[in-house]
This record gives structure tokens, sequence and C-alpha cells, in this order.
């Protein structure tokens, strides 16, 4: 975005009668898993999925025999009383996505393997064969745009990270700036052939290249007067709580600083599942009311570094920081390993009254935990434990506590303001009064639904994370719900790219080509190697952007035909065509051959 964040205001695009951009809310998507040639299955998907609140249905189409399908899935949903406009997914072919265009109310088409094939050894083009491609692109493109034309089929412009043209990827590499670059592409076509029905998208499963993906095109979009609304998503997020927390991330930081008119939150579960988070997601973020600043501010805000740590925090955390409240009716709770704090902080009343558990008997540090204004009455405090400052929005001018913080190096300091932008002015004080205090934000857990609390803690620590602004988070909990903040905050560590913690699964939500039950393979693929930190494995459906899309994986499970599995190591397809019974135990071979296995601890 530009330095002002505006909330950017895109055109109206009409879909079968269901406007998005503009004006109009964000609108809400998913996608069927089942194989569109199972029609009674994919009805029943479909209906399952209106009847929870998706505004659009999308549905794979690989070929014409699937294509004939989806109008007789079209038909029986009409004649049932169903009015959803359908989008149909097409790859590879432009006669398919053609054909689907006289009925159906929406495609999408890939500019990476919509327009060539990839080949394997790529050569470097020159300024004519790159022109010479683009040209190719927009002839094959012509025929589908006259067609959406006469019968006002809305197109997407859906481009995924890992499939792009070899174009693209020989000038611009696989990256953000290659994706907008190569969507933009698409766009100039349309705007040569004056066609305005379409929604554009850029996706990926690492939520920092989608974000900075997005907001590449949102300026080029702009620059070039082309504002065209923007389908938001993270693609093979994955489930449970990790795939919650990086779609999150990814859509709900765009959706604060004003990009977004729909959005997908593709979880590797049944897709109704993925509705209600959608919602959820839309209804605390409506475009652009979170995190718009003005260019003075945003001067003033882009002057926040990290803190540079003094050795005793280099020794004793990793960044950034996670740290643990319980308060005083928690002293008897039994902390748990699991949770993986670095920090157990206790109230210094609870210390002066001996009030507490000793937790130094643990692997977690204890730490204590002051507010400014007993701090500064006693500003020699004598103690063994970590100190943590806690500081109310008025402490950040208090000159003698600034002085007091410039001689410290061995305190933390802890802010606490639900509004990230006076939260961010706050730190930026600081930091200009010379006082280079590790920052961390506290973070409460109260008694608002899981979902709820997991959304808007993602959005606001995401972006602070994301922009280097605070060196860790101190959660304040009860005890009971520890394991599930703890948790949280370093799942989304883990999405922002900052601190790994885990094993990174990179999961696709499944469709109609994937030929294997992903779900329950993901849940396998994770009992049984959920425990390899640091290890990123892919676990997708099928091979049209299984690949491409996993591209930074360290390995990959990828579904190749019924029954049938290939296994990747990072790009390269180590063995092919292998039954899935077998696929599993062949991957944990695969790891272990390389020296990454490690038992399970006990």
């Amino acid at each position: 975005m530009s330095k002002n964040n505006k909330t950017y205001k895109s055109s109206e695009v009409n879909i079968g009668g269901v406007y998005m951009g503009g004006h109009y809310p964000v609108r809400i998507q998913s996608m069927t898993n089942t194989n569109t040639m199972n029609f009674e299955g994919t009805v029943r998907q479909c209906i399952a999925l209106i009847e929870s609140g998706c505004e659009y249905v999308r549905i794979t189409v690989p070929g014409m025999k699937e294509a004939e399908n989806l109008l007789k899935i079209k038909n029986r949903l009409r004649q049932d009383g169903y009015i959803t406009p359908l989008i149909a997914d097409v790859h590879y072919l432009p006669d398919i996505a053609e054909y689907c265009a006289r009925f159906i109310e929406k495609v999408r088409i890939n500019p990476g393997n919509y327009t060539e094939k990839r080949r394997l050894n790529t050569k470097q083009f020159s300024e004519e064969e790159f022109s010479a491609g683009f040209e190719k692109m927009a002839s094959r493109l012509r025929p589908l745009l006259k067609i959406c034309k006469e019968y006002g089929t809305a197109i997407r412009i859906g481009t995924n990270h890992g499939s792009l043209s070899d174009r693209i990827l020989d000038r611009f590499g696989n990256t953000s700036l290659g994706m907008a670059e190569a969507t933009m592409e698409f766009l100039q076509i349309l705007k040569a052939e004056n066609f305005s029905n379409a929604v554009v998208s850029i996706k990926a499963s690492n939520p920092l290249l989608m974000i900075n993906a997005n907001q590449l095109l949102v300026e080029k979009m702009i620059s070039e007067n082309l504002l065209f609304p923007v389908h938001l998503g993270v693609t093979e997020a994955g489930q449970g709580e990790d795939g919650r927390i990086k779609s999150a991330l990814g859509i709900g930081t765009l959706l604060q600083k004003g990009i977004g008119d729909t959005i997908r939150v593709s979880l590797t579960e049944d897709p109704v599942n993925e509705i209600p988070f959608a919602k959820k997601l839309v209804e605390n973020y409506p475009r652009g009311t979170y995190l718009n600043v003005t260019e003075k501010e945003q001067v003033f805000i882009e002057k926040i570094e990290l803190s540079p740590l003094v050795e005793k925090w280099k020794r004793a955390l990793c960044y950034p920081a996670l740290a643990v409240l319980l308060a005083k009716e928690s002293k008897n709770f039994e902390f748990s390993e699991d949770t993986f704090a670095d920090f157990v902080c206790l109230p210094y009343e609870n210390i002066l009254s001996k009030n507490h558990t000793d937790y130094r008997k643990s692997n977690v540090s204890t730490a204590i935990i002051i507010k400014a204004d007993a701090f500064i009455k006693t500003p020699h405090i004598s103690t063994s434990n970590q100190i943590f400052i806690e500081c109310n929005k008025n402490d950040c001018e208090n000159s003698f506590l600034i002085g007091l913080l410039k001689e410290k190096d061995d305190v933390g300091l802890v802010l606490s303001n639900n509004n990230p932008k006076e939260l961010l002015k706050d730190i930026s004080r600081f930091r200009e009064q010379g006082v280079q205090t590790p920052v961390f934000i506290k973070c409460i857990f109260d008694a608002e639904e899981q979902d709820i609390w997991l959304i808007k803690k993602t959005v606001f620590l995401g972006h602070l994370i994301l922009e280097n602004s605070i060196d860790g988070v101190l959660c304040q909990t009860e005890g009971k719900d520890l394991a599930f903040v703890s948790s949280c905050i370093l799942g989304i560590f883990q999405a922002a790219r900052k601190r790994i913690s885990k094993t990174d699964f990179i999961a696709c939500p499944s469709c109609g080509r994937t030929s294997y039950n992903i779900e329950d393979t993901l849940k396998k693929i994770k009992a049984a190697t959920g425990h390899l930190k640091g290890l990123k494995i892919g676990v997708m459906g099928c091979v049209v952007n299984g690949p491409g899309e996993m591209a930074d994986a360290d390995y990959g499970y990828v579904g190749n035909a019924a029954g049938r599995i290939n296994l990747y190591r990072g790009k390269n397809p180590v063995e092919k065509n292998i039954d899935e019974t077998d696929a599993i135990d062949k991957l944990i071979t695969l790891i272990k051959a390389d020296g990454l296995w490690v038992e399970k601890p006990h």
C-alpha cells in the first residue's frame, strides 16, 4: 500500500447478481472438495456451503466431462431454489474456460498455467521472446473475454505462488513481485479489451509472501488506474489452529489495511468449517477501519526498531519472546512444559508476600512484573529474577521513568493498549527518548469465544511482529487456558516466520482433483512428524499446483492418482506412484535417510 495506508476503493463487479467491491460488504466464499463427477455429493456440499452463509461456491473443472457435469449441478441447484453464484475453477485448458463461461457466473483462471506449459530447463528470455510470450498469452485470452462479455460472466485472475510461467520466473523469480507482475500482465490485456467484470487474487501458503504480493499488486493497480476487486486467501493454510492463524494473519492484516473485497479461508477440513471462521474475520475487520494512519503518523511509526538486546536477554530467550503472567489466584497452578513460554511472570506484590510458586525448578525462567509507578518508588529493587515493568499510556511521558529505564539493561517493558495506532505511538515515544529496553505487549485472555480471541490477537500481534515493532508478548491468564494461549501466540510467531517452535505443515484444502482423503492423511502425518521442530512438510492433493505451492517445503507428500502418492525432497520428486498405504512410512524413511529425524520425547 501507499505510505498513507488509505483504503483501496475498488470498482464494483457483478457476479450472478451478487455484487462485490465498491461499497458492498466483503463477500465470503469457499470451494467444494468432492469429485465434480460425483453429482449428488457435489450438489449436497454446495447446498451445505450455501446454507452456512457461503456467497460464492467454486467447483473444480479439470476437463470437459466435469464441465458438462457442472452445468447439470447448476441446473439442479437452481431447480431446488438455490441461486448462489457458482465459479468454475479451470487450469491449463482455455477451451474448458470458454465452455463454462457460457453458463456459469464466474470463471477462475491462473496466469501461470493457463497460458503455457512449464519447461524443465528455463532459458533466459530475450526482450523479443518475452514480448512474443505476452502476445501469445493475449491471443489465447481474448476469445474467453469475448464470450464473457456476451454472457455477462465474471473472471477471476487467480495467481498462485509456485505456478508462475517460465517468462515471469525468468525475469522476476518466484517472488511476490513476480506474482504481482504476472497478474498485471493479464489486467493489461483486460484493459486493452475494455473488460472490467473481473476480480484479482494472489495467494501463497506463506502469509508474508501473500501480504507483500497483494500490497504490491494494489500499488500497481492504483498507478495504472485498474481498480479491480481483490480476493484474499492464504492457500494451503492447513487445518485446526495453525490453518486459522495463517488465514487470520494474511487475510486480517490486509483487511485492516483496506485491501480485500472477498475472502476464502482455506482449511484442510470440511469446507463448511471455513464459513463460520471467515464470517468472524469479516465481522471483526470490516475493510480498512483498523489501522489507517496519516502520512505523518506513518513516518513516525516507521522509526520503531527492535531493541539491541543485551547479552543477558540473548541468552534467555528467542526472538520474539513469550512470557506468561499468572494472576494471584494461580499461585498453585502447575506450569505445563508444553506451553513453551520463556518466562513465567509473577506480580511483585506476590514476591514480597512470598505467596508464589518457585518456577525456577522447571526449565522456564521466573520473572517478576511491577507497575511503573511502583518501580519509580523502588528503582533499586533487588531480585534474582528478570524484571518486567508494566507501563500505562502516560508513562512514556514520565521523564523520571525514562531516566531510570535508560540506566537499566536488565528489564523488560510491558505495554498494554488495544488500539494499535496508539500503541505504536507509545513505542515510538520510548524509542525516541533513547529507551532501548525490549518491549513486550500485554495480551489478556478474556472470556470471549476462542476463535474470536484467536482472530483478534493474530491480526493485532501479527502486524506488530511483521513490522518488527515488538520484542515479545506477555499473556495474562488465570491458568486453565495457558496451553491454548501460549500455543496461539507461538503459532502467530511461526505463521509470521519469526520464530519456529514446531513442524510447519503446508496442506491444501483439497478439491475435486484430490484422489485421497487428505484430511485424515494430514492428521496421520502430523501425528508421525509433528515433533520435528523447524521442518516444513507439504501435504498436497494433486500435482496441478501441489509441487509449486509447497516450493519452500523440505518434503512433500503429493497425490498423483487414485491411491497413489509422489514424495518430494524440496522441489525434486524422489519417489513416484507409491501405494498410499506405504507412503507415510516411506516419507519417514526419507527424513531419516537425510539425518533430520529425531525420536519423539517421552
